[in-house]
């Protein structure tokens, strides 16, 4: 998600944000002429495939985690990267950009999710509960850069790479950890629904925050525009 609207100030407090940076740079620096911006979006969309093959895969092998391994790699960069080249070499179409990015991006991530729901690691219900818990957030930073013009990239430290890090490290797990099966409320689930549970209910939460402290930010600025 390095695309923002155009005119409006990006926020990224996230965890690694200051070593990612550095090295985005330098990977600008030495990629070849003949590698566009949209050549990198393209890979990005390509990792995120390879990545919801690889989950939905697993069902007939541990082995085809890998491939969810190297998606979410391709995944990373070319998404962090698509816009950094633009920017470095001044090739910038905001609008494009903006319009582009974010609903690959959308269309990536829900890729990625169904695919997990239809591996053996996961359910389908528990992973589109995350997907909906996720595209609530989306939804919250597309609202408040509409109105305050602020792309906000990450919550308490989490942005999308620092997520990509998350499931990247999840999936080194489950190669080397099957799952377990365990009764939670007469379902039957694994040590993984648990996980994607708790991260939806983490997400619903920032939802909720997030609503009533933009709400109750924007009617005082409302009421001291106006003069009440």
């Amino acid at each position: 998600m390095e695309s923002a609207k155009a005119g409006s100030k990006r926020t990224n407090d996230g965890f690694i944000q200051s070593l990612e940076k550095p090295v985005l740079l330098w990977l600008c620096k030495k990629m070849p002429a003949w590698m566009s911006p949209d050549l990198l979006t393209a890979i990005g969309v390509l990792g995120g495939v390879i990545t919801a093959l690889g989950y939905g895969l697993s069902s007939f092998g541990t082995g085809y985690l890998y491939l969810s391994f190297l998606g979410l790699v391709l995944n990373w960069l070319g998404d962090s990267l698509d816009g950094s080249l633009a920017r470095f070499r001044n090739q910038s179409r905001e609008r494009y950009g903006y319009f582009l990015d974010q609903s690959l991006d959308s269309l990536c991530h829900s890729l990625v999710v169904i695919g997990a729901g239809a591996s053996p690691y996961a359910r389908m219900d528990v992973s589109l509960f995350l997907l909906v818990a996720w595209l609530l957030v989306n939804i919250c930073v597309f609202l408040w850069q509409n109105v305050s013009g602020v792309f906000v990239m990450s919550f308490a430290g989490m942005g999308l790479t620092e997520v990509r890090l998350l499931l990247i490290l999840t999936t080194i797990v489950m190669i080397f950890c099957p799952p377990f099966h365990l009764t939670v409320l007469g379902a039957d689930m694994t040590q993984y629904d648990l996980s994607f549970i708790a991260a939806a209910v983490v997400m619903l939460a920032i939802v909720f925050y997030t609503i009533a402290t933009s709400a109750a930010q924007l009617r005082k600025e409302d009421d001291l525009r106006s003069g009440r």
